[in-house]
């Protein structure tokens, strides 16, 4: 079997008597979209069918992912954007990410239409004798007029999904696929015709030997299981084939026909409508507000039954698979059958492998003894403009991988801010349970972006357990741990955050003593002139070089000649381990502390005044003192934030809020993630969201938020918000990805760290978290105990299947 003579001009292909048209689809939605979307798909795919009007074929082709291709982009952004210090570093994760991705060929895929022009209509009413008999390369005039029908398509698709015309390689290459199912370049091949499959033995381009591959084409029955009530509701069982553990060819075939008897059953249908409404109209008066409504019903009913039922598709569904050994590839039917067994039966067709291997060409547009005649929704009912869409569709830098399926999910997170997405949002939330894997998830986009992309990060963990990706960046990291000794004095000082901005910087000291002072005393009185007169004495002292810095301490000596007992009580906290942040001396230098300069920057809480024994955060109690100066603290992180976004504003860069339900406990916490969220974009920041439950972030954040990532969840509840909010809530699936099993079943890796993903374009998927060797012990958060059962992929290299 061969493909024989395909004279192609562009997306136009002359082939067996046949023109043809040929397009590629961008899929419409994702494996899990929402019923408004799965009814969206429905109606346009009756549309397209419908207006085209023409004979041809959906093809679902799986590519394979080239491996090498995405080890480049890893190389090519480092030398690009990456500091050199990281190139150790940059080169073990590079290779560690080979580990992952050999274990096995990995496909993405493809979805074409093909539309032929040979119909019968057409041969009988068109004055020119475009339909050769004879296949040999069109002429010129030939070729312009199928243009004109060419474009009138491009239009038709247009309307409703996102097409793009193929090449002319590019249509050759898709008609050697359709013959034999390999990707690279053939000299030649030759077929063995068994009962049950075919054998292929073929000669690959530089190649002396040849290699052998094993096809079967499988028949779709009817849906087993369609009731009228579910033709309006799309199935993503064919899109599901995606996340398989090996590839398979879809082929639907679809061929509409004009029915007579169907002009003449509306007819007749509509002249009984008629009949009844004139008795009808006898017995009560034509005026009647009842037969009125009635008649309108009537003509409605009809009018919608004709465009309806105006036409019929007949459809063939083939289903082909490929092994390079006669077991596997029965190993493989075996299992395709099983997964459509509930639904429809797969049929070999023993003895017809070779005929209908060559039905699979797009000019076999009639194979009688395999059409399944079905109204046109029945067809429509499966997503076959949708399927596993997900991140960027071009290789490049691994984002995470589909559960199951193991198949790359590529991402830049720079797209939302270059207008390249459908949500302008440049924040990411994650969202699960205490192990979900939510934090390594996050740190591992915040370091590959880091590494890769030349992005500095500022992460604010109120609890702290990123020593160890402290110590593996070395001089590339900075870490503020807020109530530790090493911790220097005055870091938070209002005149020392504020040196450029004497108003501002006076606006903060006010501020500061009110929430010191009433966390003291609530009784306590504040007189806000004496705070002015204070401050304007010492900027007095700094300009005759009396005091060599406007400092907190300072101030309240000044303070003390005209409210010595505010000044006594203040002073009273230099000795507590956050409070005395606030008390910098002549000699304190903010940038000896925490330099925003570095490529990783780390605030962290030695204590945690809102954690109990069990690391529950507890609820704000404002008559603790420690607590309350938690809150002042807390309050300073606005101040770093918006200071580390303007340095780097010109260029992109990360701020990471971890544990966010102890920012929403603090009063003013929960403004601090809102405010950098809404000025995220301004200034280039891409800001990740860390916590337990996405019904915990304010609607204010959640309009603002363009990925999402849910791990497991303990609440039922939770769950059912999670699905609601993301409008998938009748997917089984995706339900029971993101059940907590971690009481049941242990730390076992399959059902663990499994996360739901929306992208930046409202796409969804399972996906599962892999971490790669290099950061296999860096982002162990676990406890030692449990060390053996941390699920760390890719740590050695295992053979690479050939298919």
């Amino acid at each position: 079997m061969h493909v024989g003579k395909v004279y192609a001009y562009d997306n136009i292909f002359y082939h067996n008597e046949i023109i043809n048209y040929a397009y590629k689809i961008k899929p419409i939605n994702s494996l899990f979209a929402s019923e408004s979307q799965q009814s969206t798909l429905l109606d346009t795919m009756f549309k397209l069918i419908s207006d085209i009007n023409m004979p041809g074929m959906i093809f679902i082709k799986p590519r394979k992912i080239q491996n090498r291709k995405i080890l480049m982009a890893y190389s090519e952004n480092f030398k690009k954007y990456g500091n050199s210090s990281f190139k150790g570093i940059a080169k073990d994760y590079i290779q560690s990410i080979k580990e992952i991705i050999s274990k096995a060929i990995k496909y993405r895929y493809e979805i074409y239409f093909i539309f032929c022009d040979g119909r019968d209509e057409l041969k009988k009413y068109q004055p020119l004798k475009l339909f050769k008999t004879t296949t040999k390369k069109l002429n010129k005039h030939e070729i312009e007029l199928y243009s004109l029908v060419e474009e009138e398509i491009y239009k038709q698709l247009q309307k409703s999904v996102n097409a793009t015309r193929i090449t002319s390689d590019e249509v050759t290459a898709l008609m050697n696929y359709i013959a034999i199912p390999v990707e690279n370049n053939i000299v030649d091949y030759y077929v063995e015709d068994a009962p049950t499959e075919l054998k292929y033995d073929y000669q690959l381009v530089n190649r002396s030997s040849y290699n052998a591959i094993y096809t079967k084409t499988l028949v779709a029955g009817r849906d087993k299981t369609l009731v009228k009530e579910n033709i309006k509701k799309a199935t993503d069982i064919f899109n599901r084939l995606q996340l398989g553990k090996f590839p398979v060819d879809v082929f639907i075939k679809f061929d509409l026909e004009h029915a007579k008897e169907f002009v003449k059953n509306m007819a007749g249908k509509e002249e009984s409508i008629k009949k009844a409404n004139r008795r009808f109209f006898k017995q009560i008066g034509e005026n009647d507000p009842n037969a009125l409504k009635a008649k309108l019903i009537a003509r409605a009913g009809a009018e919608a039954d004709i465009s309806f039922e105006h036409s019929k598709v007949r459809y063939q569904m083939f289903l082909r698979v490929r092994a390079n050994d006669k077991e596997m590839l029965e190993k493989r039917c075996d299992s395709l059958r099983t997964r459509f067994e509930k639904r429809m039966s797969l049929s070999s067709e023993i003895g017809q492998q070779l005929t209908l291997a060559n039905n699979l060409f797009p000019y076999r547009t009639s194979f009688r003894k395999y059409i399944q005649l079905a109204d046109i929704s029945y067809f429509v009912q499966y997503n076959f403009l949708g399927g596993l869409f997900i991140g960027d569709e071009e290789e490049g830098m691994i984002e995470t991988y589909t559960y199951p399926g193991q198949i790359p999910v590529f991402y830049d997170i720079s797209n939302p801010l270059l207008g390249k997405t459908r949500t302008a949002s440049s924040t990411t939330v994650y969202v699960g349970e205490t192990g979900s894997g939510k934090t390594q998830l996050c740190d591992h986009r915040v370091f590959v972006n880091m590494i890769f992309k030349g992005m500095r990060t500022l992460t604010i963990d109120p609890k702290g357990d990123r020593e160890k990706k402290i110590l593996l960046l070395g001089e590339n990291a900075s870490h503020l741990k807020i109530g530790s000794p090493d911790c220097k004095d005055g870091m938070f000082d209002p005149y020392l955050m504020n040196a450029d901005d004497e108003v501002e910087a006076l606006s903060q000291v006010k501020r500061d003593i009110d929430s010191l002072a009433r966390a003291l005393d609530k009784n306590i009185q504040i007189n806000f002139m004496y705070i002015n007169r204070a401050n304007d004495d010492m900027l007095k002292d700094l300009k005759n070089k009396k005091i060599k810095q406007c400092t907190f301490c300072n101030l309240l000596k000044y303070l003390r000649e005209y409210d010595p007992y505010l000044a006594d009580q203040l002073e009273s906290l230099k000795k507590d381990p956050m409070a005395r942040l606030f008390f910098a001396q002549d000699d304190t230098s903010i940038d000896m502390s925490f330099n925003l300069t570095k490529s990783y920057n780390l605030i962290t809480f030695a204590r945690m005044p809102l954690f109990n024994d069990k690391g529950q955060v507890m609820d704000f109690n404002p008559n603790r003192l420690d607590h309350a100066i938690f809150s002042v603290v807390l309050s300073r992180i606005t101040g770093i934030t918006l200071n580390f976004m303007k340095l780097f504003g010109t260029e992109e860069n990360q701020v990471v809020f971890e544990e966010y339900k102890v920012f929403q406990k603090v009063p003013g916490g929960e403004e601090i993630v809102d405010s950098t969220v809404r000025q995220g974009r301004s200034w280039q920041t891409h800001v990740n969201i860390i916590t337990q439950a996405m019904s915990d972030i304010s609607d204010s954040i959640m309009n603002n938020v363009g990925d999402i990532y849910v791990g497991s969840l303990k609440s039922t509840s939770e769950i059912n918000h999670v699905l609601n909010e993301l409008k998938i809530q009748n997917h089984s699936a995706v339900r029971e990805a993101l059940i907590d099993h971690t009481t049941d079943e242990g730390l076992l890796e399959e059902r663990k760290y499994n996360f739901l993903f929306q992208d930046y374009n409202n796409r969804k998927c399972i996906t599962k978290l892999q971490i790669p060797r290099c950061f296999a012990e860096v982002f162990r958060t676990l406890k030692d105990e449990e060390i053996n059962n941390v699920p760390v992929t890719g740590t050695k290299q295992e053979a690479v299947s050939n298919d």
